[in-house]
């Protein structure tokens, strides 16, 4: 985790979340578009781990972390329910499980 940290302060530290989230409800819903976003391009544990990483090094307001694991979580789901649409009853029943 301190590789992590490390390597997240030399990276992104030039991105500004604090004026993300100060656009207060507006801001909050687009940290979960970008975490559903993330959730298609990476591995969602990858993202996460980037997340607790970006609050640990106080680079990223944890209201909005916790904006982006709902949308982790978002896109992970969706991608359950899209893989179900040609699927049949039963898979689209346990699709809606998860």
């Amino acid at each position: 985790m301190a590789y992590l940290k490390d390597s997240f302060d030399a990276v992104f530290v030039d991105i500004e979340f604090a004026a993300l989230s100060q656009l207060g409800l507006w801001g909050i819903l687009l940290g979960v578009l970008l975490g559903t976003l993330l959730s298609v391009v990476m591995q969602v544990i990858a993202v996460i781990a980037l997340v607790i990483t970006a609050v640990s090094a106080g680079v990223l307001p944890l209201p909005l972390a916790a904006a982006f694991v709902i949308g982790l979580n978002l896109g992970i789901t969706s991608t359950a329910i899209i893989s179900t649409l040609a699927a049949t009853a039963k898979a689209k029943r346990l699709a809606m499980l998860t």
